[in-house]
């Protein structure tokens, strides 16, 4: 069932306000019928599709007697040099991945693969955060089983020591730091899995960062019961 929503945030301007929202968040599930589970996800200017195929069948090399095994593809829309602050598949596949296989609850289906495939549309910032929330939705829509779900948040540190939350990609390309959380809810909670830091900073900024990120989070897992909510209600 698809369904499409938006959440109460702003529009990520760069204005003095929007530098502590989040841009304004949609979502479509469902939106690959071949898929087990799917999303479309636009955040600000940015947008990516994910998919989520399995558990299935899983060839030799990737058989895991106790677990499963979980395959994670990142297609960027263009190459960019690895050492880009912003997103390339070389430093987005491993963050995806390692958030999917602490929160997954893997030994559920044991000898299975998974696979999560998400795909570049438009960047206009915050790519690897997006990456990280639509993983976690199109997991949700297939029904995998999760020990907690998980999202992605940017912060980026300005010249002038500002910290803009989610920023778009003029700020991002103008920070000194660019920090992509990865953060999970647990039993009302939010809880920092990973951080995956670009730039040079001091450890006071990464703290303000942190705390930044988890007021974040919160908000897009609201945003998550909204959306599982509705799909549920139409189903």
């Amino acid at each position: 069932m698809d369904t499409e929503m938006s959440s109460n945030t702003n529009d990520g301007e760069t204005s003095a306000v929007s530098m502590t929202k989040l841009r304004t968040l949609r979502a479509q599930l469902s939106v690959l019928h071949r898929a087990d589970g799917s999303v479309a996800l636009q955040q600000g200017g940015t947008v990516v599709w994910a998919a989520v195929y399995g558990p299935g069948d899983s060839t030799a090399s990737k058989r895991l007697n106790d677990r499963a095994f979980i395959d994670v593809l990142f297609k960027p829309k263009v190459a960019r040099p690895v050492n880009d602050i912003g997103a390339t598949k070389e430093n987005v596949s491993p963050l995806l991945r390692g958030t999917c296989e602490s929160m997954v609850d893997i030994r559920r289906h044991p000898r299975t693969l998974i696979e999560l495939v998400v795909q570049e549309l438009t960047d206009d910032g915050g790519l690897r955060a997006v990456c990280l929330t639509a993983g976690c939705l199109a997991l949700l829509d297939a029904g995998i089983p999760m020990t907690a779900v998980f999202c992605g948040v940017s912060v980026a540190l300005m010249p002038d020591d500002r910290l803009v939350l989610d920023p778009p990609l003029k700020e991002q390309k103008m920070a000194t730091a660019l920090f992509t959380f990865a953060l999970k809810s647990a039993e009302s909670e939010v809880e920092m899995i990973s951080c995956d830091t670009n730039g040079r900073f001091q450890f006071d900024h990464f703290k303000r960062a942190v705390s930044l990120a988890i007021e974040a989070a919160a908000e897009v897992f609201l945003f998550y019961r909204e959306m599982m909510q509705r799909k549920l209600s139409l189903g």
